[in-house]
């Protein structure tokens, strides 16, 4: 026994202070040293092998003595963390991740503090996706230890950039990705504390939507923009200003004249190069074109001429409800004018047709052919009583009623009064666009799919029973196609 003994001491950091029963069951590798916690055995088991391994030196992790005494001297914190959070396994996978990286270990272990491992764990606790940008970019971790308790505002976000400038010694091109990185997980972060997320999932939109038309607008004027007869707009969740995390951004160019295009014609290119290259920071935003004239077949930033004949000649139904979101973001605000007149002309001008209300019908029923669904999966987008349903229903009725609104939901709060069965998809909307979002944060690429998998995921993190959660999906989408159907059936 005194040789075992012997052994055992040398493990231990040089330094001997009694140890808890956290830091004990760590070294050991035995969970039935905190057979007292209230938590499943199994959950207490994977936590204590996981970090006794992390102890030992596998999991592609390796501690300095110095982190080792850190890891021991906070083994009672980590382990509280971990095994009270609504996911554990999510939360103890992440934290992995993240010491896999050795800044993250170096942070982690020689910087401890309350301040930055609650950070840090709010993070773990829930989502891969962020867990994954601070992997990339330890340091990130710095610049987001000032929180913030609210949805920061336009302002706000304009004033902390111009600080960033001040004090970051960064090339511009990593810079502004920094800067948009680190404001994305604050948001996230303000959004993963609310208590009522449904009721501010508009408000978490706003905040992401000011961010990117902040980042937009300053890389613009950085790369010399503003003298140019160009102008940018945006369609899609950016157009409508209701961005989530992880949303590609709907861009169109256009030019004044010709002669614009002539002279600046690799200018537009340019832009979306600065936007998606990929550098030490990562990328900005994937971009998306798909929806300018003639889409992937089309020039990239037309002339406004172009556009005018376009609209009257060449564009198709569905295009009029992607364009009803149109919004001008940056560039030459006559420009900007003149096309939102032609688009306005474009709209309205002429009432919608049987044979157009018919083709958008058959337009949502194509794109529900495509959507990931089948047994056990819900395709929160595209599939049945989707959010696709209530997109194009409010689309049509704002061509119906020739009033141009971007803002799904402000939409729909205008066209209620005309249409009171609308008011229950208000309530929809918000709880679709919840789950994308929470769907988005707990998996690494999480998009609009949601399966029979994730729903405990996402019950856990919306604190809602199981069930209730795959009834309430089930009996929404039924009412969204039903009113739907309505209109347009």
């Amino acid at each position: 026994t005194a040789a075992v003994r012997s052994a055992f001491e040398k493990l231990l950091p040089e330094r001997k202070e009694k140890l808890s029963p956290a830091a004990e069951a760590i070294i050991t590798g035995d969970p039935e040293r905190l057979s007292h916690l209230k938590v499943s055995p199994w959950v207490l088991e994977r936590v204590i092998l996981t970090l006794h391994k992390i102890w030992e030196g596998s999991e592609n992790i390796h501690l300095t003595e110095k982190e080792k005494e850190n890891f021991l001297k906070w083994a009672d914190y980590l382990v509280e963390k971990i095994i009270s959070s609504p996911l554990p396994e999510t939360t103890l996978t992440n934290f992995v991740k993240f010491l896999q990286n050795p800044t993250g270990r170096k942070l982690f272990f020689l910087q401890p503090s309350k301040g930055l491992y609650e950070t840090l764990f709010d993070i773990f606790s829930v989502s891969s996706y962020l867990t994954n940008k601070i992997y990339v970019s330890p340091d990130l971790v710095e610049d987001i230890l000032t929180l913030y308790k609210d949805y920061p505002s336009r302002e706000e976000i304009e004033r902390d950039l111009a600080e960033f400038k001040k004090v970051k010694n960064l090339p511009y091109i990593d810079l502004i990705r920094r800067f948009e990185k680190s404001w994305t997980i604050r948001i996230a972060l303000i959004f993963i504390a609310d208590e009522r997320k449904q009721e501010n999932i508009l408000r978490l939109f706003k905040a992401l939507t000011d961010l990117t038309e902040v980042v937009i607008r300053d890389i613009w004027e950085e790369l010399g923009f503003e003298e140019i007869p160009l102008a940018l707009f945006a369609l899609g969740k950016f157009g409508s200003g209701e961005l989530t995390l992880a949303s590609d951004l709907d861009l169109v160019f256009a030019f004044r004249d010709l002669e614009a295009k002539n002279k600046f014609v690799n200018k537009p290119q340019e832009f979306i190069r600065f936007l998606t290259a990929h550098t030490p920071e990562g990328y900005l935003y994937k971009v998306d074109f798909r929806l300018r004239p003639m889409g992937t077949k089309g020039e990239l930033a037309p002339t406004l001429d172009y556009f005018e004949e376009y609209f009257k000649k060449y564009a198709r139904t569905w295009e009029k409800l992607a364009w009803v979101r149109s919004r001008f973001i940056a560039g030459d605000p006559r420009v900007g004018e003149r096309l939102n007149r032609l688009v306005e002309d474009f709209l309205f001008s002429q009432p919608l047709t049987e044979k157009e209300e018919r083709e958008i019908y058959e337009m949502r029923m194509k794109l529900q052919s495509v959507a990931k669904e089948g047994r056990g999966k819900y395709d929160l987008k595209l599939g049945y009583g989707g959010l696709v349903d209530i997109e194009f229903l409010v689309q049509y009725l704002l061509l119906k009623k020739g009033k141009k609104i971007e803002n799904t939901y402000r939409a729909l709060e205008y066209l209620e009064s005309f249409y009171p069965q609308l008011s229950e998809l208000k309530r929809a909307y918000k709880f679709f666009r919840l789950l994308e979002t929470a769907n988005r944060l707990i998996k690494p690429s999480g998009g609009s799919t949601v399966t029979e998998g994730d729903l405990p995921k996402l019950s856990a993190f919306l604190k809602l029973p199981v069930e209730e959660l795959k009834e309430e999906i089930i009996k929404t989408r039924k009412m969204v196609r039903e009113t739907f159907l309505d209109f347009l059936g």
